[in-house]
């Protein structure tokens, strides 16, 4: 069965780590690729929400018996399958999950950009 407190609190943690992100979503490129602590703070945050996020995927995974995905790629597809799930939560929804794991995370210059 899936950990319900468990997920709830993953998902907390998510809200969070994106909440701290947003103080940094009006920086530039250039600003950004010249400070090198907020880059740290930028890439670590983002990481952890991810990793959260992953952490959410594989305990579902794990719960449902299905096969274990190899890359992380194909853990965050897979969660996206498995969103229904997601609206028992605290009233969150799959678009809510879409906005966490979405296809923005992208690599621009080999700079993780989340925004």
């Amino acid at each position: 069965m899936v950990d319900r407190d468990l997920v709830l609190r993953r998902l907390a943690e998510v809200e969070r780590y994106l909440g701290e992100l947003a103080e940094y979503r009006g920086l530039d490129l250039a600003a950004y690729t010249s400070d090198w602590k907020t880059q740290r703070i930028v890439e670590r945050t983002l990481h952890l929400a991810i990793e959260a996020c992953m952490d959410i995927a594989d305990h579902i995974v794990a719960d449902r018996r299905l096969p274990v995905p190899d890359t992380a790629a194909a853990t965050l597809a897979c969660s996206r399958r498995l969103a229904s799930w997601s609206p028992s939560l605290h009233g969150r929804s799959a678009a809510w999950w879409d906005s966490a794991t979405s296809s923005s995370m992208t690599t621009r210059g080999g700079i993780l950009s989340f925004f």
